[in-house]
């Protein structure tokens, strides 16, 4: 695909070349937590552009053609495999009522298996098997990928969550306000001899033109121009950028090629990442505190939180989360709203029980501020 360097403005300023100049040539991701902050990782525009980096090389360099999901899923992250023509498999959760997988059920999965396992950190929730995990796809040669979209900066005993798999794939938009910002931790060197070489033949920085429709996309979220709840491919199809929901973003521009942005980079250098992960953990911890003193355990998803853990939401169960939500979105509290509620095409719902309660189920709180006591109560009050 040829690289597309227009260089549009705007509101009269060419944003992405004044970021090029802010930052060029500076290691903009040192104050980023480990994994992020070493120099084993390729940047990107989506953390869905990583993972489909990764899976292409592992196809077309080691002929790899299986890949093993978890069954509760976005659905972004299932996309890339697909396209890039991976068979497709699923594997369950252990519960109804936490984010944790099913170890007994990946490993009859992964018996005889030759390919590509994902294990997804859920909301930012360590998921406790990772290094039993970890050890059993290096012992039978399977290539592991954690799925770090929602962590930031998240250890499990003192250990980087993004260091166990071979690799590891963020979403620092997720954790970060950034506009767009994905990453990939190349922590096993020897599977793939020389991967930058092959990355910088494949993927490219984006056009300023692309960064502009991004930008506007992440305003118009962040002042409100957009109602909560809506997909951004709404604005996308108006803005005459039509993509499919789990596709990749800016297809027009190099859709999965594209690398992550100068008006990124040097966003990254201004933020005290620190700061935002404490500030999610001591939010998180007033909810918790919140149902705990009223008596309402069984709302709860996650009672427990690690050391380390920083979660992207506080999550609660309530049943059915879209009615919920469609009663208290008339008293205008805004970050709240369902979890991954929609049912992807890419596997047999009926199947996979846990699965379908937690789509169903989970209302999620923001960590990054705390939503107040008297928004609580009413969510409480509505949700009894």
């Amino acid at each position: 695909m040829e690289k597309n360097q227009n260089n549009e403005k705007f509101f009269g300023f060419d944003i992405e070349t004044i970021a090029r100049s802010w930052c060029y040539k500076k290691r903009f991701n040192t104050g980023l937590p480990r994994p992020l902050n070493g120099k084993d990782v390729q940047f990107f525009l989506y953390g869905r552009n990583a993972l489909y980096a990764i899976l292409s090389v592992l196809k077309n360099e080691k002929k790899l053609n299986n890949i093993l999901f978890p069954a509760y899923s976005c659905g972004d992250e299932i996309e890339p495999a697909k396209k890039l023509g991976y068979n497709i498999y699923f594997y369950k959760l252990k519960s109804e009522k936490n984010f944790q997988i099913d170890l007994d059920d990946i490993i009859k999965n992964i018996e005889g298996f030759n390919g590509v396992l994902i294990v997804t950190h859920y909301l930012g929730f360590v998921q406790r098997d990772i290094k039993v995990i970890a050890n059993y796809c290096k012992k039978n040669g399977i290539v592991l990928i954690e799925n770090c979209a929602h962590c930031f900066g998240t250890k499990y005993n003192g250990r980087a969550i993004g260091t166990f798999g071979d690799y590891s794939i963020f979403s620092i938009r997720k954790n970060l306000p950034l506009p767009h910002g994905g990453a990939l931790i190349i922590n096993n060197n020897s599977i793939i001899k020389d991967i930058n070489r092959v990355f910088k033949n494949s993927f490219y920085p984006p056009s300023s033109e692309a960064i502009n429709l991004d930008l506007f996309i992440f305003l118009g979220y962040k002042l409100g121009l957009f109602k909560h709840g809506t997909k951004i491919t709404d604005p996308l199809r108006k803005l005459s950028q039509p993509q499919s929901l789990h596709g990749p973003r800016l297809t027009a521009y190099g859709g999965y090629n594209l690398e992550l942005s100068y008006l990124a980079k040097a966003m990254i250098l201004h933020i005290n990442s620190k700061e935002l992960a404490a500030l999610k953990r001591k939010n998180y911890l007033r909810y918790l505190n919140y149902f705990k003193k009223n008596r309402k355990d069984n709302f709860l998803i996650a009672e427990k939180l690690l050391n380390g853990e920083y979660p992207m939401f506080f999550p609660l169960y309530v049943k059915d989360s879209k009615a919920l939500y469609k009663k208290i979105k008339e008293y205008n509290i805004t970050g709240v709203q369902p979890f991954w509620n929609y049912m992807h095409h890419f596997l047999n719902w009926r199947f996979f029980r846990n699965e379908n309660i937690l789509k169903k189920g989970i209302l999620v709180l923001p960590t990054y501020y705390f939503i107040g006591y008297k928004n609580l109560k009413i969510i409480l009050k509505n949700v009894i």
